[in-house]
């Protein structure tokens, strides 16, 4: 397999002891590469970077914090071997603890057997949660990069791998399944939390799933409808943590929470019922606060 798996490391000026461990040695028998930003230059840049020095026909992101079930390198190998024509394998995951033990074991479920088949595009919803996590697809480097070019990517946010596997979605004929589990996600190590992190993190995801939800609109309307699901979806995820102690209470967590909803309006996470019958009575707003709303509503649709 060594001759079929090329492994490029960026080291995004970290201070983990990444370049110590690759100056070691320990990956001579790898046909591994190393490169290394000055400085930090942030994760998305760094990832981007990588499909730009990817000189293979598919590509494979991992992150930092993921980890490989073992064996899965191999399935995903012979696949792309036996269907080449494919623009990707869509794989599943598993959450795991800071030590990437599985919080939740695998053992007797059942999965279907790896397969390669026609994704319905007006009903992605399965995979679009799936998509968040950068490690679970495998994709064709010449598609990504013809994706890319359409993508405005000031308006992806910290999500502009989901916005281009969405738009790679739309045109492959088809794709290969693997659901048994391939990735080990870490959870428990969001470290901006901090302060007004919390808003920053939940913004990240209900903004750039709207703002996808408009782009695709004009061409591809039930496609845009999945994204304005998840925009309001995250938002009714994120508005529960906030009543938690995932952030601050008080006025400063009232204040995330409107600007947590404002986001969602703004970008068409209102049409969602369940974006009202869930979340907004949950969080028992005063009428001023309500007010507040439908003055936002009236703007977002004029």
């Amino acid at each position: 397999m060594r001759e079929l798996v090329a492994i490029l490391v960026i080291s995004n000026d970290s201070s983990d002891g990444t370049d110590e461990m690759m100056a070691a040695g320990h990956f001579d028998e790898l046909p591994i590469r190393y490169e290394k930003w000055p400085e930090n230059v942030g994760a998305i840049r760094n990832f981007l970077r990588l499909a730009e020095l990817s000189e293979s026909r598919f590509c494979w992101f991992l992150s930092d914090d993921d980890g490989l079930v073992a064996g899965k390198i191999r399935e995903v190998v012979d696949m792309l071997g036996c269907h080449p024509e494919i623009g990707g394998i869509l794989l599943n995951s598993i959450a795991c603890d800071r030590a990437l033990n599985p919080l939740h074991g695998t053992e007797g479920r059942r999965y279907a057997e790896p397969r390669v088949e026609a994704l319905p595009t007006r009903d992605l919803t399965p995979y679009f949660h799936d998509w968040g996590l950068l490690s679970v697809c495998v994709f064709r480097l010449d598609m990504w990069h013809e994706s890319l070019a359409t993508i405005p990517l000031d308006k992806a946010g910290a999500y502009p791998h989901v916005w281009v596997q969405a738009d790679m979605m739309r045109k492959a004929p088809s794709w290969g399944r693997i659901e048994e589990p391939a990735i080990k996600w870490r959870g428990g190590n969001d470290s901006f939390l901090a302060g007004s992190g919390a808003i920053r993190r939940a913004l990240m995801a209900v903004e750039s799933y709207g703002n996808m939800a408009i782009f695709f609109e004009p061409f591809e309307p039930a496609f845009s409808k999945v994204c304005r699901d998840m925009s309001a979806g995250f938002a009714r995820h994120y508005l529960k943590l906030m009543k938690s102690d995932w952030c601050p209470k008080g006025e400063a967590g009232m204040n995330n929470q409107m600007k947590l909803i404002s986001a969602c309006l703004k970008r068409g996470g209102w049409r969602s019922i369940l974006f009202y019958s869930e979340a907004l009575p949950a969080l028992l707003i005063p009428r001023w606060a309500l007010d507040f709303l439908r003055s936002r509503r009236r703007r977002a649709t004029s």
